[in-house]
């Protein structure tokens, strides 16, 4: 006859609990000095020994793992958050006003994502190591999104022959915001969008004259592949179909939804907004 464990009791609040263990982690992460690699470290660590506790069927070395997991990553997220607030980032230049916003400035880093065509221009998410403003240049950390202007075919060709891609290093020339200036009743704030993104900033490039191409990092090749993949399906698609059936997609299979018209965004929203109902 086989023996069967006796059915075990699960903790009525679960995510209670997970909830003050990654509390803690984060309370200890204040007055600690580690850095956040060694946060995530510790976490991948007890995750694996919880796996393992789980396969011998030591239930209790397992929620002791799962505990200190979630531990570690509040640790680890404060960490990161803090590094992205520090003395040399990008967000911590503007709320001690030693940028201004809509100043010009002068960012250069590297592109983290591969570019995103719009009708009318490009976007660049850009990692910043260095910002240069009032005749002065700063070590800077964060992230910013620019919008490169595009909108004749001079610039347009200037803009390919860039040939920006994934890990490319470029220096900038561009008017970075943080501030809310004008915006219309009930649409959410600038700083909603930064938080909800993890952009220090947002940005506008008036022509792809003020780009300069400074060379490339490495990066992992397949990451490459798949963004030339991705660009030659883009391309077959403006070929193959009108502006506004490359829109749909283009937002639908290939994630960019820059290209999609106006009157088709509206339409999809409001078959979302009667989904909703």
């Amino acid at each position: 006859m086989l023996r069967t464990n006796a059915p075990r009791d699960f903790h009525p609040f679960p995510l209670f609990i997970l909830a003050i263990c990654l509390t803690c982690g984060i309370l200890v992460a204040q007055f600690a000095s580690a850095a956040p690699v060694a946060y995530l470290a510790v976490g991948l660590m007890s995750a694996a020994l919880a796996l393992v506790s789980f396969h011998k069927n030591r239930i209790s070395l397992v929620t002791l793992f799962i505990a200190i997991s979630f531990a570690a990553a509040g640790g680890a997220l404060f960490k990161l958050d803090f590094v992205s607030t520090d003395s040399t980032g990008v967000k911590y230049a503007y709320q001690q006003g030693l940028i201004v916003t809509g100043a010009p400035v002068e960012v250069t880093g590297a592109l983290v994502v591969a570019p995103e065509m719009a009708p009318d221009g490009v976007y660049l998410t850009l990692r910043a190591d260095e910002l240069s403003f009032r005749n002065a240049s700063v070590k800077a950390a964060g992230v910013v999104w620019l919008f490169a202007s595009a909108r004749d075919e001079a610039a347009r060709t200037k803009l390919e022959a860039l040939r920006l891609r994934r890990g490319a290093r470029v220096r900038v020339m561009c008017a970075l915001e943080r501030s809310n200036r004008f915006r219309n009743p009930g649409v959410g704030t600038l700083t909603e969008f930064l938080e909800r993104k993890n952009y220090d900033a947002v940005g506008s490039v008036k022509s792809p004259l003020l780009i300069e191409r400074l060379g490339d990092e490495p990066i992992f090749p397949p990451l490459l592949w798949l963004d030339l993949w991705r660009e030659s399906l883009l391309r077959q698609m403006q070929q193959s179909f009108s502006p506004a059936t490359t829109g749909v997609l283009a937002a639908s299979l290939l994630g960019n939804r820059y290209l999609i018209a106006k009157n088709s965004a509206e339409r999809f929203r409001e078959e979302a907004r009667f989904m909703c109902w």
